[in-house]
């Protein structure tokens, strides 16, 4: 048996917002986004997330946008401004696959384009 627990959260869903990019001070880049996805029962689920270095995917992560995500559950912990502990759970995505909703034909050529080159730079990875 592993001493390592798998930790592999899959999703489909649509973006809440436009994505939120950050740039740390040694220049890696960080994507927030929230998701939100239906249920079986019909209820909606958000879910925060969290891409490090997502090579160029900000352009396309528009609010309304569908996506799958592949990636880690995370748990955060931190102090409030009134000194309360606060928690929630993110998902680390690992990779990220646009879905349908792009109306004309030059988004999708770049989605398509993009896609590729995504899938390379990860497979190379």
């Amino acid at each position: 048996m592993s001493k390592y627990n798998t930790n592999v959260w899959v999703a489909d869903g649509n973006l809440v917002k436009d994505c939120e990019e950050k740039e740390t001070k040694n220049g890696n880049k960080l994507v927030k986004f929230r998701i939100a996805t239906k249920n079986g029962d019909k209820k909606t689920t958000f879910i925060d997330c969290e891409w490090w270095n997502p090579n160029g995917a900000v352009q396309y992560l528009l609010k309304g946008k569908e996506v799958s995500i592949t990636g880690q559950l995370l748990f955060e912990e931190w102090e409030g401004k009134n000194g309360d502990k606060r928690s929630k759970h993110i998902v680390n995505v690992q990779s990220l696959r646009l879905g349908n909703g792009l109306k004309n034909t030059n988004e999708d050529y770049a989605k398509e384009e993009f896609i590729a080159e995504l899938e390379s730079s990860i497979l190379e990875e």
